[in-house]
């Protein structure tokens, strides 16, 4: 089996070194009369931020192709200390205000049509929304050749103005589609759920911070109390046998064995039961408000996206986005438009 080359010690060390001497470089700027703190601070910001993203990387002529520009970066900065120039650190910092932005726009969350946020592939430079387009048209183009409806080789000029309409096209459609049975369920009926004793409201958005920790700390406090009952258990003979011996010997100074144990284990069984009570209080008396409050919350929720639906298939039905798939106003934009992707 042959190694792969960041397995290998000759490259670890020299990534090593290089990267040191970035960090020793771009903390010691600010000593230089021209250069203020915060640049030397974004410099090195912008140096651990590249080796962080840049490690998982497996292709070797684009490692190679890093390590060439970090050496020089390297060499370029060192050159500031034996003779400083003003155009070599404005094009230095000028490349850390692009990482900079480039930072600012991966940060920037597309969410899928799951609503879950979409992660950006580093090596692609494209916008998150582009991505996502063209990630729809390969998967439409590949179930199409699997079918045998298109050929394996395309044309870019037929991929670009007859296939990525249909296939965004398609996809619009799919969401109109699942949006259309979401509004035919009606509204989320808010319930009570249970967990581990611990009640809570249960609604079609995200839980409360505070839930799961409190139905963690719960679960503790119990299985703490099973522990130690556990111990008392299996150490019972023991203490028992001491404090016989203790007596026949007269011996005993009053306290018995495993005391401490028995104490502990009532405090914990005072403190689970002091909680069990709150939460039968709390379902009692605060769940029932709030269920109301959240199936009215529920029930804006769904007219809001009822709403939206009916503004989106009247719009739909005046305009050419049915008719004709290259119109200047395509079913997709329509979609965006009222917020269903």
């Amino acid at each position: 089996m042959v190694t792969h080359f960041r397995n290998l010690a000759a490259h670890r060390n020299g990534v090593l070194s290089v990267y040191r001497a970035l960090l020793r470089h771009t903390s010691n700027l600010k000593q230089l009369e021209d250069v203020t703190e915060a640049q030397s601070v974004l410099m090195t910001k912008t140096v651990k931020r590249h080796f962080k993203h840049q490690k998982p990387m497996m292709s070797t002529a684009k490692v190679r192709t890093l390590l060439l520009k970090a050496n020089d970066i390297e060499q370029r900065l060192r050159m500031l200390y034996t003779q400083f120039d003003t155009t070599v650190l404005e094009n230095l910092l000028k490349e850390c205000d692009d990482a900079k932005i480039k930072k600012s726009n991966q940060t920037h969350k597309l969410r899928n049509r799951f609503g879950q946020p979409m992660k950006r592939d580093l090596d692609n430079q494209q916008d998150l929304e582009t991505q996502q387009i063209t990630n729809y048209v390969n998967h439409y183009v590949r179930i199409k050749q699997t079918l045998g409806q298109l050929p394996c080789t395309i044309d870019p000029i037929m991929l670009e103005e007859i296939i990525k309409p249909e296939a965004l096209h398609n996809r619009a459609m799919m969401d109109i589609k699942r949006h259309q049975e979401r509004i035919a369920r009606g509204p989320y009926k808010v319930h009570v759920a249970s967990s581990n004793g611990v009640s809570f409201v249960r609604g079609p958005w995200r839980q409360a911070k505070r839930v799961s920790p409190m139905i963690l700390y719960h679960v503790k406090k119990e299985q703490e109390f099973f522990d130690y009952n556990s111990h008392y258990d299996n150490m019972k003979w023991l203490y028992r046998s001491e404090n016989q011996w203790e007596n026949l010997t007269n011996t005993s100074d009053g306290t018995q064995w495993g005391k401490s144990v028995t104490d502990d284990l009532k405090m914990l069984s005072r403190n689970i039961d002091q909680r069990k009570k709150f939460f039968k209080s709390y379902a009692r008396n605060v769940l029932p408000d709030q269920i109301k409050t959240s199936q009215a919350k529920s029930d804006f929720i769904h007219e809001n996206i009822k709403r939206r639906f009916n503004s989106l298939m009247n719009e739909a039905k005046d305009s050419t986005a049915f008719d004709s798939l290259l119109g200047k106003q395509t079913l997709r934009e329509l979609v965006k438009k009222h917020k269903f992707t």
